[in-house]
Parts: structure tokens; C-alpha cells; sequence
């Protein structure tokens, strides 16, 4: 939030290949307020994680819930 410039904000997210390592990376840039930015956030999230999946990630498996050590589901 704002790092770079006043007013200038950035939402990312990772783009996963087939093996679940990063490829890259969506990004939406611009001078919009904090809570936009945090609004975006979300979008951008799925956004990433929807094409992680057309590439082939894992990423239902990424994203399930792992226990705790000792802890069973």
C-alpha cells in the first residue's frame, strides 16, 4: 500500500504451473484508494487461482485445510 508512490496500489496474487511451483503472477496496479484495494484483493485471489487450474495446478489440493500436528479431520 503505497510503497512505491502516494496514492499507488497493488493487489497480486501467484500463478501456480502443474507442479505447484510459481509461474508468475497476476497484478492489478493503480492509483485507487486503500479500500478499493483491499475490495480487489479477493477478486484478484480467484483470479489467480482460476488459472492456476487451467494450467494444471494442484490447487483444490493446495488449498484444503492441513491438520495439526497430532490433530486429525
Amino acid at each position: 500500500m503505497e510503497e512505491t508512490a502516494p496514492g499507488l496500489n497493488a493487489v497480486a496474487s501467484p500463478v501456480l504451473g502443474p507442479n505447484g511451483y510459481p509461474l508468475g503472477y497476476v497484478v492489478v496496479l493503480g492509483l485507487a484508494s486503500a479500500e478499493a484495494t483491499h475490495e480487489t484483493g479477493p477478486l484478484v485471489a480467484l483470479a489467480g487461482q482460476a488459472l492456476s487450474r487451467q494450467l494444471g495446478a494442484p490447487i483444490d489440493e493446495l488449498l484444503e485445510p492441513k491438520p495439526a500436528r497430532g490433530e486429525t479431520i
